[in-house]
């Protein structure tokens, strides 16, 4: 905890503002733990350690808890509050426009601050937790389309149910994703990562969500059940987990054969033994990167490929090798990738970031994710239910009945009778079957084929209420939320 409440004596034995400056405190206040009295205002030191902390955590600078940092922040803070008091004299708090201003702003801030509670703060969290452990996986996939046909869809399913029979029955997994995996990668360079269905180490958040779950559910040595992504249908198999490490910063030096011959090759590796005597002799990694490498782009900086995270989609080969150097500055023996030969040199390497370190970069990451949208829906579906929500279907479907998605979306001259008729509840507030057609996403649904015009109605229906129960929740912030209100 940050505030040093033995301060608040010294606090309160200190300051009193008043018309004329500070004064000494009183017995009361100091028993009271006021430190700053003005007008007929109080700062008590509870509301001051509060702000102190409020302030700390929007600052990007690093916060000193010192006597004197709290005394500033204080002198500051009454300040504030007495030019909050100048407005309030000067009716800034009746005035239209600044009110207007105001409510616009809350409408812009409640929105984002809601959902990012609700639906991208949980996201966060999950994601940082599996970044902490990485899974060595296989899998073995096969294809199927979103809008495939029901035969179509069991037939793929049952194919990868006999492959997975055959795993279980002794058959070597690899084989059978080589001969039967409609991944690319599985027949393709043996180097590369998906080769006989063999990917490597994952984290969390670099692969489609449903393959991740079944990733990190399955047991090391296990089968997954068949999990379906919008790839198709995937069996993985988990070989192994560990702590993912922090990211490392690497150089290297690499040889390219100048053609495809055994010759080529041989020219090559003895060119780069040549490059490691000269290391051994004393010479300067990054001078030889300039002189040697065929890589020209880092050559120019002496070799430096940057920093490398463990789960990044980096040449496995080189990755393997620079998470296993142990000492900075240490070179790698020679190894070989479909590249060429290359010596790989550690120079850097970062602790694994913290979530408040990390948490900006993994909310941006979560928002682009489609698990925020079914996160959201699932929230204000949830909430409904808490909030008691009433919603009439059959008035929906007696009144729209003769009305296709296309007519309802384009519909400007909405019937007045609709205005009153009450198609959903919550809490004190009902909305009517007019603001149900003008609002609904009607238009997610003029072009899509084999959903029957009921079928629209509930779901436009549900994707309203949802929308709905978001402003209804943004609209209680104040009462809910403390942080918020505050802000506001």
């Amino acid at each position: 905890m940050r505030p040093f409440y033995s301060l608040a004596v010294v606090f309160a034995a200190t300051l009193v503002y008043g018309c004329s400056g500070p004064a000494p405190m009183t017995q009361e206040a100091v028993d009271n733990n006021i430190v700053a009295r003005f007008a007929d205002q109080r700062i008590a030191f509870s509301e001051l350690t509060a702000e102190y902390e409020r302030s700390a955590g929007l600052s990007e600078e690093p916060v000193q808890d010192t006597l004197a940092a709290y005394q500033d922040f204080l002198d500051r803070y009454v300040n504030y509050r007495l030019k909050v008091l100048e407005a309030q004299a000067a009716g800034y708090d009746r005035d239209r426009e600044t009110l207007a201003e105001i409510d616009g702003y809350r409408t812009q801030y409640a929105r984002p601050y809601l959902l990012d509670r609700a639906v991208l703060d949980p996201i966060v969290r999950d994601l940082y937790a599996r970044q902490q452990e990485a899974v060595d996986v296989s899998h073995i996939l096969i294809q199927v389309a979103n809008n495939a046909s029901p035969a179509d869809t069991l037939a793929a399913f049952e194919k990868l149910s006999a492959i997975a029979d055959s795993v279980r029955a002794g058959t070597d997994f690899g084989v059978l994703a080589a001969r039967h995996s409609q991944d690319p990668s599985a027949q393709g360079d043996m180097n590369a990562p998906g080769y006989h269905g063999r990917l490597g180490y994952i984290v969390g958040g670099t692969t489609v969500k449903p393959f991740e779950d079944a990733a990190y559910e399955t047991p090391v040595g296990e089968l997954s059940e068949i999990v379906r992504t919008r790839f198709g249908y995937h069996l993985l198999k988990v070989h192994a987990r560990r702590t993912t490490p922090g990211d490392v910063r690497i150089s290297h030096i690499m040889i390219t054969p100048q053609g495809q011959t055994a010759a080529d090759s041989s020219a090559a590796a003895a060119r780069l033994d040549t490059v490691v005597t000269q290391l051994r002799d004393g010479a300067d990694f990054a001078a030889l990167a300039a002189i040697y490498s065929s890589d020209q782009q880092s050559a120019s900086r002496g070799g430096d490929l940057g920093f490398i995270s463990f789960g990044s989609r980096f040449v496995q080969e080189m990755k393997d090798v620079a998470f296993g150097i142990e000492e900075i500055g240490d070179v790698s023996d020679p190894i070989e990738t479909r590249y060429g030969f290359h010596l790989i040199k550690l120079t850097d390497r970062k602790e694994p970031a913290s979530l408040e370190a990390s948490y900006d970069e993994l909310k941006t990451r979560a928002s682009r994710m489609p698990e925020a949208l079914f996160r959201e829906w699932a929230y204000a579906d949830s909430m409904l239910i808490v909030r008691g929500a009433v919603v009439d279907t059959t008035v929906a479907d007696q009144y729209l009945a003769a009305f296709d998605a296309d007519t309802l979306a384009n519909m400007d001259d909405i019937p007045d009778e609709w205005r009153s008729v009450s198609v959903a509840s919550l809490g004190d507030s009902t909305y009517t079957l007019a603001d149900y057609v003008a609002n609904a996403p009607w238009q997610r649904f003029t072009d899509v084929m084999d959903i029957d015009e009921a079928e629209v109605r509930r779901r436009t229906l549900t994707e309203y209420m949802r929308g709905r129960l978001i402003n209804f929740e943004m609209s209680a912030l104040e009462d809910s939320d403390p942080d918020f209100a505050r802000t506001i």
